[in-house]
């Protein structure tokens, strides 16, 4: 019998945990989804956007955080063409930051967790099939390449032609070369997350490690596409639309966060989100409520597994979640029943 996803979440979560602590890293305090801790951005989207301050600190701390996260561009992807893109709204985001000088050790940590989480597999077993471990960098990249190579990584370079790719961090003079780390294997090659090292003014300060729950399992358990790795994929009445299950992942989310589904800003997004999940559902508004409540729930408990939230930060409980989230969706099916 396959574990229940919500339980595959949480053990991906807590082989990171675990490797990082093998690792003598120290574990940080998460962030509310609603971002209130970086004003570059409305919702948190990764662990760096909670991490930043750290970069500030010499040397940088070697800490993880494993960070329940948001992005919302698979639902403007969806206002766009009316298809849903290769990425889901909703993930859990996890990763690490160490100092500039320990790029081999960041890489060793990443095959560390993999191999660990990998023994797994979707009945606990392992998976069905070999899977290998490739990192692909850029080849200008020298010093992620080499390390990726003394950490006896499988290295699949990019096209020297091709200008490489350069993340950004909304600091002042800070950007991150990157190389992908992936799983491969007869499905192909997936790539679960990423080695960065991260510059200020053309001089290594850091390098951070990211990995999402959703890529891992999608890789790990073979399954289609990242939304139906999230809790919202075992929703007992919701139809097979992957929108309509985006949409109800990413609306529990945001009342667990406590929002209102108000005309603009982040209650205008929760507000689209709640309206998409009306109208793809598939059900009545109590089969809404129901599959919305039981993501709540199961939302929680992957939480639960998370890093413990920040001091001075909040976010709803069950039956408080439960009863906004019911609230909001009565208050909108009788709007768009009044309109006609």
């Amino acid at each position: 019998m396959s574990i229940p996803l919500t339980h595959r979440a949480i053990h991906v979560l807590d082989d990171f945990r675990d490797t990082c602590r093998s690792h003598g890293l120290i574990e940080s305090s998460r962030a509310p989804v609603i971002s209130r801790h970086d004003p570059s951005i409305r919702f948190t989207n990764s662990t760096i956007s909670v991490l930043k301050p750290a970069l500030e600190v010499v040397p940088v701390p070697r800490t993880y955080l494993l960070q329940p996260a948001l992005r919302l561009r698979n639902l403007d992807h969806f206002d766009r063409t009316g298809t849903v893109s290769p990425y889901g709204c909703s993930f859990h985001a996890f990763g690490a930051l160490l100092p500039a000088a320990d790029l081999e050790e960041a890489f060793a940590l990443a095959s560390d967790f993999l191999a660990r989480t990998l023994l797994r597999g979707p009945r606990g077993e392992g998976s069905a099939e070999p899977l290998d471990l490739v990192a692909r960098a850029h080849p200008g990249d020298g010093d992620l390449v080499t390390a990726a190579t003394g950490a006896g990584w499988a290295l699949d370079l990019d096209d020297p032609r091709l200008a490489p790719f350069r993340h950004v961090f909304g600091l002042p003079g800070t950007t991150g070369r990157n190389a992908n780390v992936a799983i491969r294997s007869s499905r192909g090659s997936v790539d679960v997350g990423n080695v960065i090292v991260i510059e200020r003014d053309a001089r290594p300060v850091a390098v951070e490690v990211a990995f999402g729950v959703n890529m891992v399992l999608l890789a790990r358990d073979g399954i289609a596409h990242p939304i139906l790795t999230t809790p919202a994929a075992d929703a007992d009445h919701c139809s097979g639309d992957l929108m309509a299950r985006d949409a109800l992942m990413a609306s529990a989310v945001l009342a667990i966060e406590g929002l209102r589904p108000i005309a603009r800003g982040r209650g205008g997004r929760y507000r689209q989100l709640l309206t998409l999940l009306v109208e793809r559902h598939g059900g009545t508004a109590a089969e809404v409520t129901a599959d919305l409540s039981a993501t709540i729930t199961r939302e929680l408990e992957v939480r639960r597994a998370s890093s413990p939230l920040g001091v001075g930060f909040s976010e709803l409980g069950d039956l408080e979640a439960v009863a906004a989230a019911t609230a909001h969706v009565e208050r909108l099916t009788a709007m768009t029943a009044s309109m006609g």
